[in-house]
C-alpha cells in the first residue's frame, strides 16, 4: 500500500515544533483537517490521536528507509 509523497509530507507537519504547541493547548484542529482532506476520519474512527500519531510515523519512518537504500 503506497502512501502519496504530498500526502505523506502534509502528514509529517503533525510532528513540528508549532503543531505540536497546539496539541498542548488542546487544539487538534489541524489533525482533523489532515484526516478529513484524506478520507481517514471514517477509517481511523475510535482510534486516539496517540494511536493515530504512532501509525504516521511508522509510515514515515518506512517510507525515509526505503528511500535511503
Amino acid at each position: 500500500m503506497s502512501t502519496d509523497i504530498n500526502q505523506l509530507r502534509d502528514l509529517s507537519t503533525l510532528f513540528t515544533r508549532s503543531e505540536i504547541l497546539r496539541l498542548l493547548k488542546n487544539d487538534f484542529g489541524s489533525v482533523d483537517k489532515k484526516l478529513i482532506r484524506y478520507d481517514l476520519i471514517d477509517k481511523r474512527r475510535g482510534s486516539t490521536y496517540l494511536k493515530i500519531f504512532k501509525e504516521e510515523y511508522r509510515k514515515l519512518q518506512k517510507t525515509i528507509k526505503m528511500n535511503m537504500l
